[in-house]
């Protein structure tokens, strides 16, 4: 979460009248990567206002849309709020701005065996809502878009690299895997507990319709690792809360490790795209090979051992 859009009280009133908010006080939320985001305190409570920076009025109103089908399945994540005429998006300057209820909770960097299995448990209970048909088949930096940067002769090395693992994802990621509403970006700081139990999940920016077990392997990416590694044993218990709800069928587990090193490559790819081109940093420019690191220690492991930690 960032502020690219700085505001006053003034016009942060003139914003969120039309959802019926009487301010108190408001502070911005610093950190993250995108959006602009500000804490309101209101005489009916808490919010977060988002003012959307990098995508669309459509897509906003997609993500809106999404929260609000959550909600109705009673999946825990951020209440959006609608205005006096209903709509959940509006504009300020341009761009797109929602309102959610705030949720009270703690991110936690480093998870318990049974926080990373009640984490599972909601996974899998979001891969049980029907997904809706205006989410995207694709996810938003899964391997259709890594050749936008091949051949950019920024970083020739890592070019090299993504080219040779883009060809090697499409031959062997299987075409008839389950596929379905998954959130597409679990790392740590998407998850909130209160009192050591899941009180959300959040930031469904990414949320797509797409292979189930991608979900898994980023959540496992971005939830289970120890000293910068892939932890097995973390990994274990995120998938033992899993199967409380959703069994992987033999195509799945066969397919886990394949998607952990696929949801590295990813995000590597986003590294890149974001400090090289997007947003240039010359701080954060190599940041994408740390990913790169992890998925090449992925790729190397050993199936049946793999196989064996995993699924104990």
């Amino acid at each position: 979460m960032a502020i690219y859009t700085r505001i006053q009280a003034s016009d942060l009133n003139k914003i969120v009248t039309p959802y019926q908010i009487e301010v108190i006080d408001f502070t911005p939320i610093e950190g993250g990567n995108a959006n602009s985001n500000y804490h309101i305190y209101a005489k009916s409570g808490e919010y977060m206002m988002t003012i959307v920076e990098e995508k669309s009025l459509q897509e906003a109103q997609r993500l809106t849309t999404l929260l609000q089908w959550l909600g109705k399945h009673h999946f825990l994540t951020s209440p959006v709020q609608t205005t006096i005429t209903g709509e959940m998006v509006t504009q300020y300057a341009g761009k797109p701005v929602f309102v959610k209820k705030w949720i009270y909770g703690t991110v936690y960097e480093n998870f318990t065996t049974d926080e990373l299995s009640q984490i599972g448990t909601s996974m899998a209970q979001l891969h049980q809502i029907p997904v809706p048909d205006y989410l995207p088949k694709y996810h938003p930096y899964g391997q259709q878009v890594f050749s936008s940067v091949i051949g950019k002769g920024i970083d020739t090395e890592y070019e090299k690299w993504l080219k040779e693992r883009l060809h090697f994802l499409k031959k062997h990621i299987p075409e008839d895997l389950p596929r379905g509403l998954v959130h597409g970006d679990i790392f740590f700081d998407n998850v909130l507990f209160e009192n050591n139990k899941i009180k959300a999940i959040i930031d469904f920016e990414e949320a797509c319709n797409y292979y189930l077990i991608f979900d898994l392997g980023m959540g496992i990416l971005g939830l289970c690792r120890t000293g910068g590694k892939i932890d097995l044993n973390k990994a274990r218990a995120l998938i033992k809360g899993y199967e409380q709800i959703r069994s992987l069928g033999v195509p799945e587990r066969d397919s886990l490790q394949l998607f952990i090193e696929y949801a590295a490559i990813a995000t590597s790819w986003w590294r890149f795209w974001k400090y090289n081109i997007h947003s240039p940093n010359p701080d954060l420019r190599n940041k994408h090979w740390k990913m790169v690191q992890v998925a090449k220690e992925v790729e190397i492991m050993d199936k049946n051992h793999f196989l064996s930690i995993v699924f104990e």
